[in-house]
C-alpha cells in the first residue's frame, strides 16, 4: 500500500497531466488502508503487515513517516 503510495506520487512529479487522477486514487488508497487497518483483528497480523521490507529495506511505517501519512500512523 505504501509503495503504491510512493509510486503514485513519483507518478506526479514526472507527468504533472495525471495530478488529477492520481490524488482521487491517493485518496481511495489511504481509506481502504484505514478500512482494513481497523477491519483487522489480529494485532501480530498487523504489526507483520507493518514491519515486511521492500527491496529498499523500508518497512511500510518507515515508508508511511517518509511520505507524512498521518491518517494511518
Amino acid at each position: 500500500m505504501c509503495l503504491l503510495y510512493e509510486l503514485l506520487l513519483n507518478i506526479i512529479k514526472k507527468f504533472f497531466s495525471l495530478n488529477t487522477i492520481c490524488r482521487s486514487l491517493m485518496n481511495r488508497l489511504v481509506l481502504m488502508s484505514i478500512e482494513y487497518i481497523d477491519a483487522v483483528d489480529d494485532e501480530n497480523f498487523l504489526t507483520t503487515l507493518l514491519l515486511e521490507r521492500d527491496y529498499s529495506n523500508r518497512d511500510s511505517l518507515q515508508i508511511a513517516v517518509e511520505l507524512e501519512m498521518l491518517d494511518l500512523i
